[in-house]
């Protein structure tokens, strides 16, 4: 993973390793409004589900 120009990882990265885990994660904003930030992951992993 790349770091940003400021030091961080940011948001891309955050969503990478969510999506490795089977997750997501959403960002919505609106102007003078505020911004919010969900990430959603699965209780058991995709590739670990029971049949």
């Amino acid at each position: 993973m790349e770091r940003t120009t400021n030091g961080g990882y940011g948001l891309r990265a955050l969503r990478e390793r969510l999506a490795d885990l089977g997750g997501e994660l959403t960002v919505e904003s609106e102007p003078g409004g505020g911004t919010a930030v969900t990430a959603r992951l699965p209780l058991v992993r995709a590739d670990e589900a029971l049949p």
